[in-house]
């Protein structure tokens, strides 16, 4: 079931300006972790200045999937920007991560991307994302209830913005917080 992602309208940093509309689903199918997302943009929160994997994505217009890590202790977030560049890491908290390295990133798959499409003051884009459980060392999601949360962000644009899944419950925005997450539906293939 598509979702809208939620402004977290008691951040200061989204207060009184033009949000993006984010449709997004995030579906464990047991083989992988599927992520859609449909943006809709004001040109203010757009950007696309990151042109490589591992690059600063959150600058850039960007969808995150976090999700709770079932073979150890801690989380995974993934983060893809509007052109498909993606970031990862894994670890316990915002302070300790561990970049993704080159072969982690291999289980991260863009499978689909909508080219960025200027319409009068607005940008709509796509991806579908595909997370593949090896990148936590397991063969399979489907015997886990795994929980997480998504996001859409864009810190270095004209109007920075920060939406998300379910509320996150913090003074400043704060993706990092996996006490906020909620469940990822599971969904087999």
């Amino acid at each position: 079931m598509d979702t809208f992602l939620q402004e977290n309208l008691h951040w200061k940093e989204n207060s009184g300006k033009p949000l993006p509309t984010v449709k997004a689903e995030v579906l464990n199918r047991g083989a992988f972790i599927e992520g859609r997302f449909l943006v809709k943009e004001h040109l203010g929160c757009y950007r696309a200045a990151v042109k490589k994997h591992m690059d600063k994505s959150w600058e850039d217009s960007c969808v995150e999937i976090f999700f709770e890590n079932p073979s150890q202790p801690g989380y995974v977030n993934i983060e893809v920007t509007s052109l498909g560049y993606i970031y990862g890491a894994i670890g316990v908290s915002r302070e300790n991560r561990t970049p993704f390295s080159q072969k982690e990133l291999g289980f991260v798959e863009v499978a689909e991307r909508e080219e960025p499409k200027e319409m009068g003051s607005f940008i709509n884009w796509g991806l579908v994302i595909k997370i593949y459980p090896q990148i936590v060392g397991i063969d399979s999601f489907q015997p886990y209830s795994l929980k997480g949360n998504w996001y859409k962000c864009a810190d270095k644009t004209e109007i920075p913005h920060y939406l998300s899944k379910y509320p996150i419950h913090t003074p400043k925005p704060d993706f990092h917080r996996p006490e906020f997450f909620g469940k990822i539906c599971f969904l087999p293939i």
